[in-house]
């Protein structure tokens, strides 16, 4: 779960963060472990891939570089079904930055209800039914 940006802090020192770890933990989960610019392992030139000190090893770099790509096909992966199955948008809808294609999956099908929700919410407060949809 993605913790809101204001929020984050780098896990050494404190100070906002400007990047989050690319590698996995044990769990499969990545590690997203908030880190400044001087306590980030940027590993990649021209590729923004970043790990903390505890993946910063060639195993756990390889993962991260994977990991990466992973998350940018997951971020195209939700824009074309967010605007091609969600007809209500929020604003903060944008913001949600998935790092896999099973995150994106599992929140449009959350915001695919919500849809379902709001539109019998005007329904009623229009004074329709709810046979309209």
């Amino acid at each position: 779960m993605r913790i809101n940006k204001s929020y984050k802090k780098c896990y050494v020192c404190g100070k906002p963060y400007t990047s989050l770890c690319d590698a996995t933990n044990e769990n499969m989960e990545p590690c997203n472990m908030p880190m400044c610019d001087n306590h980030r392992n940027r590993v990649s030139d021209g590729l923004d891939i970043d790990v903390c000190d505890k993946h910063n090893n060639p195993k756990d770099i390889e993962q991260a570089k994977k990991n990466r790509i992973e998350r940018e096909r997951a971020r195209l992966y939700f824009r074309e079904r967010y605007f091609a199955e969600i007809e209500l948008r929020k604003p903060g809808d944008m913001f949600y930055d998935p790092a896999t294609k099973k995150e994106v999956d599992d929140w449009i099908e959350k915001r695919k209800k919500e849809d379902i929700f709001i539109k019998l919410i005007l329904l009623y407060k229009r004074g329709g039914t709810g046979n309209e949809m």
